[in-house]
């Protein structure tokens, strides 16, 4: 299994992506064709009628989400709905290094995930767990997956380079059993709801493929309350097990409560995890990016033709966001951060651009340095690392600086405990900061 950190994966399926969308050039709407098989009987095919994604200009008032009590950010970008959301306040004063911790030498972490009273960091292939105060637990190896954190079950999940379904332990990081995920050769999603794992999976461009790549895959795993497993520690006793595959190379999924969302070439489908399909919205479009607020309202970025935009779709349909993005700040490295105020923040590796809720500018800025990504505190402060800073941005744009690396440019983008602390991390060193009491 390849030991591509997400960032480079990312990368690989936004490559795949953009090819797949020059190809669409030559056709009005790409018609994806969708079967669903449950366990081992044979698939049947997936026909569901689809509502035009239509333009509309309606401003009503958002209500303000606030950070459902006890959340963390266990999985890069946050949670499942991928919208960057931190869950706590970041004022703008006042932060200290809590603690600082080697990483793996030689990999470079690309995200730091945090839940209960664990953290960890992973990138190219490697991972290493720690404890809230920086002790190191485990070091692992992940496949072409990434990490997330769920210290309800006290486990985390991840594909590993023997290509299995992990679950490890959060106390000691030690293997606890496996199950086998959809097919493919990366897997952008992982989930978990009660006993129910989701996963996607997507096949890549292959040296010994001789047609491109066109398949992807979502998958449902319900395990037994009692998991029995087998001499592998491979899981023995599933209740149910169901796929969705889709004649596609890009696909982009995320989640909203028990709500699969999930997007192909042309069309956008709304399912409960069971994965029955129950609404489809067609437009033509190819995604690239997906983040799903509370409310419902899918982000996206989406190529038409060679060009790259951002769209806010309801549920019924209704597009309420449609803006061209600036190509000087090149291609999004995340998918669209959600605010709690709704404001919209497209973060690029050279610059960010803010807008509001119906789409509208607020402000753009070009921090020096790299960016590694960002977050949306609950105080509505952009948290922002760029080349050695972790900066704050407020709703007019202005900046504080929060800390200053002395090991070398951030990496990562800023993952948050439910009490407020922020980990970020370089290529030497996680960081954990607090504020001075």
């Amino acid at each position: 299994m390849s030991k591509r950190s997400e960032a480079r994966l990312a990368a690989i399926l936004l490559c795949v992506a953009c090819a797949l969308g020059a190809a669409e050039k030559t056709r009005k709407r790409p018609v994806i064709d969708v079967t669903r098989q449950i366990a081992l009987l044979p698939p049947k095919p997936v026909s569901l009628p689809g509502v035009p994604i239509r333009q509309v200009d309606v401003r009503l008032p958002l209500p303000k989400a606030s950070p459902a009590p006890g959340t963390a950010c266990p999985r890069l970008f946050c949670n499942d709905g991928l919208t960057s959301r931190l869950p706590a306040a970041a004022p703008k004063d006042g932060w200290k290094i809590r603690w600082q911790a080697p990483v793996i030498p030689e990999f470079t972490p690309t995200a730091v995930v945090q839940d209960g009273d664990r953290v960890l960091a992973y990138g190219g292939g490697a991972w290493r767990l720690f404890d809230l105060d920086g002790k190191p637990l485990q070091d692992g190896r992940n496949g072409s997956s990434g990490m997330v954190l769920d210290a309800g079950h006290g486990l985390f999940y991840f594909v590993n380079p023997d290509g299995f379904l992990a679950a490890h332990r959060l106390s000691d990081g030690n293997a606890e059993y496996n199950l086998n995920p959809a097919p493919g050769d990366a897997w952008p999603f992982i989930a978990r709801r009660g006993n129910r794992f989701i996963d996607a999976a997507v096949d890549l461009p292959k040296p010994y493929r001789p047609e491109p790549p066109n398949r992807a895959v979502l998958q449902h795993l319900d395990v037994d309350a009692k998991i029995e497993v087998d001499a592998v520690k491979v899981v023995s006793n599933l209740t149910a097990l169901a796929t969705l595959q889709l004649k596609t190379s890009t696909m982009l999924a995320a989640m909203r409560g028990d709500d699969v969302i999930f997007a192909a070439p042309g069309r956008i489908f709304l399912s409960s995890s069971d994965l029955q399909p129950r609404a489809a919205l067609d437009g033509d479009f190819a995604p690239r990016l997906l983040s799903v607020d509370e409310l419902g309202r899918m982000h996206l970025i989406v190529g038409t033709g060679d060009k790259l935009s951002v769209w806010v779709v309801t549920p019924d349909g209704s597009r309420t966001v449609s803006r061209p993005l600036n190509p000087e700040y090149g291609p999004p490295i995340a998918p669209p951060i959600v605010g709690y105020d709704h404001r919209i923040h497209l973060v690029a590796a050279d610059g960010i651009v803010t807008l509001d809720a119906y789409g509208g500018p607020l402000w753009e800025r070009r921090p020096q340095g790299r960016v590694a990504g960002a977050g949306a505190a609950a105080d509505d402060q952009l948290i922002v690392a760029a080349g050695r800073e972790l900066q704050a941005y407020d709703g007019k744009g202005e900046r504080e600086i929060l800390f200053r690396s002395v090991a070398g440019a951030l990496t990562t983008p800023p993952a948050m405990s439910a009490s407020g602390e922020i980990f970020v991390a370089t290529a030497e060193a996680l960081f954990c900061l607090s504020r001075a009491k």
